[in-house]
């Protein structure tokens, strides 16, 4: 479908004598060889009442940028916007005026981009790339370099080039570093924060987008208590590897993150307001530290119970203490032959005799707990002992 539009663009763009470009990050991924899903295009020289009803007829489009005219094609991954230029007018990330211009000079245009391989525009029609920026040279030597100085105006963009960094795995340049040291970042949306820290703990090199941002001395405002040192950076980098091999790999990149941080909650909380995604988190340390003794067995398989990945959990503490490998498998294994058996209920201590009330609800988690080393028989066989002991002393 994507296909069909774009050739039927092509052609609708040409005979209105306009120019279209595929722009920002699908040209920078083609030219790496990177799968991509979003197609950007901006469309130079037709005026926007035009450009609407040419699009129109192409087929359904969505206006999804109010102010500033985003057109997305229902049930596609292309967006159709004019040039525009942003001017910053407050302090917050998102404080710009934006002036959609169809006449803007390619350059101009280009120039409100953030990073140079952000900044290609391949021509729709002649397959041409334009890089005003010294983009191309920055791929071949994978580095991320901020176009120019306006790249203050946006403090998105410092989480936004160390993202990068951790997804292409590319060094960021001194000169970009140096210049991100100077930008107040504390008006940024925790929102802002959680969706670049997301992407940046599944790519390729998570380990980059911490590196970074200790080197331009931006851990603090949202990720203080955190160090940034060897063992974390090594720890995200092995997880890192896991990632093919885990139910929700995202959880566990943060588990590694609040290991050695002593309130883990408190600390997902300064940039993350998914309580409920921060609670399983903290939860999950807890089993992780459990495993560290193996001593409290109910409790580990209480734990694994509650926690719907556990296995992942399992798998990173295995990965980060070998040493220990071999008496978690074996903790695993009582789990599994626990887990199929069958349970105590409370009609069976009723049936033993035993009465309603809070005393029954511990004798059963004591029964239950039994069941690790014994079978539902034998553990009923002793609650009927007790039973009668009680009964006697009576």
């Amino acid at each position: 479908m994507e296909k069909e539009i774009l050739n039927a663009l092509k052609i609708a763009i040409k005979e209105a004598s306009g120019k279209a470009f595929l722009v920002g990050g699908c040209v920078r991924d083609e030219l790496l060889n990177r799968s991509f899903n979003d197609l950007d295009i901006e469309v130079f020289n037709i005026e926007e009442k035009y450009l609407s009803s040419l699009l129109e007829k192409i087929g359904p489009v969505d206006k999804v940028g109010k102010s500033f005219g985003i057109y997305t094609f229902k049930h596609t991954n292309i967006d159709i916007a004019l040039p525009r230029k942003e001017i910053k007018k407050g302090h917050r990330h998102q404080d710009f005026k934006i002036i959609s211009d169809p006449y803007l000079d390619y350059k101009e245009a280009a120039s409100r981009r953030d990073i140079t391989i952000n900044a290609f525009m391949k021509d729709l029609e002649t397959g041409e790339i334009l890089d005003f920026f010294g983009g191309l040279d920055d791929l071949k030597n994978h580095k991320i370099r901020h176009i120019n100085e306006r790249f203050i105006e946006d403090p998105l963009r410092i989480f936004r080039a160390c993202r990068f960094a951790a997804q292409l795995n590319f060094d960021i340049v001194q000169e970009t570093i140096e210049i991100s040291r100077s930008i107040d970042v504390s008006t940024l949306s925790k929102e802002r924060i959680n969706s670049e820290t997301d992407k940046a703990l599944l790519a390729v090199k998570p380990a980059l987008y911490f590196i970074n941002l200790a080197k331009m001395n931006k851990v603090n405002t949202f990720f203080s208590s955190l160090i940034v040192d060897d063992v974390l950076l090594n720890n995200l980098t092995l997880a890192s590897a896991l990632k093919n091999e885990l139910i929700n790999p995202l959880k566990i990149m943060y588990l590694v993150l609040i290991l050695n941080v002593e309130d883990g909650y408190k600390f997902l909380s300064q940039f993350s307001n998914k309580n409920c995604f921060n609670h399983d988190i903290v939860t999950m340390k807890l089993l992780y530290l459990q495993l560290d003794t193996c001593f409290d067995k109910i409790g580990i398989f209480d734990s694994f119970k509650r926690i719907g990945n556990y296995q992942d959990v399992v798998k990173l503490y295995q990965l980060l203490n070998k040493e220990r490998a071999e008496i978690v498998d074996d903790i695993l294994f009582e789990y599994q032959k626990y887990d199929a058996k069958e349970k105590i209920k409370a009609q069976d201590l009723l049936a033993i005799g035993f009465g309603a009330g809070k005393e029954l609800g511990t004798l059963l988690k004591q029964a239950n707990k039994l069941l690790i080393d014994l079978e539902k028989s034998e553990v009923l066989k002793l609650m009927e002992d007790l039973w009668r002991k009680q009964k006697t002393a009576s």
